[in-house]
C-alpha cells in the first residue's frame, strides 16, 4: 500500500506504508541537535550513527539566523551497539563540534507528545 503525496507542479512523490497497521518497522530514536552553525555538523553526527550501523530514516535541518537545528529519526534496530552507548557518542561528538544533542527512543518521545 502506497501513499501519494502531490508537490508542486504536478509533481508526485510516493511512500511505503505497511500493509498491516501496527505493524513493527523497527526500533526508532529521535535525534536532536541545536547550536551555532558551522562546516561539519551534518558530517559528524552522522559519521557516529553510521559507525554504529545505524540508519538514518528521515531528517530534516534548517539554519535560521545562524542558529543550526536539526531533526533525525534513526532506525537502530540493526545497530551494532545499545540505545544506551549510542547516546554518549552522539553527545561526545556534539560537545566536540560545539552543538547539543539529545537523543530518545521513539516511545518516550511520543508519550512526551501526550503529556
Amino acid at each position: 500500500m502506497y501513499i501519494t503525496w502531490m508537490l508542486a507542479e504536478g509533481h508526485t512523490y510516493k511512500q511505503m506504508l505497511p500493509t498491516t497497521p501496527g505493524v513493527f518497522m523497527g526500533e526508532m530514536i529521535v535525534v536532536t541537535v541545536v547550536g551555532a552553525d558551522k562546516p561539519g555538523i551534518v558530517a559528524a553526527i552522522s559519521s557516529v550513527l553510521a559507525e554504529a550501523k545505524a540508519n538514518i530514516v528521515d531528517i530534516s535541518m534548517t539554519v535560521l539566523r545562524g542558529f543550526f537545528s536539526m531533526i533525525m529519526v534513526v532506525d537502530i534496530s540493526g545497530a551494532v551497539t545499545d540505545l544506551t552507548d549510542l547516546r554518549d557518542r552522539l553527545e561526545r561528538k556534539g560537545d566536540e563540534v560545539g552543538v547539543k544533542v539529545m537523543v530518545l527512543h521513539e516511545d518516550v518521545f511520543r508519550y512526551m507528545q501526550k503529556i
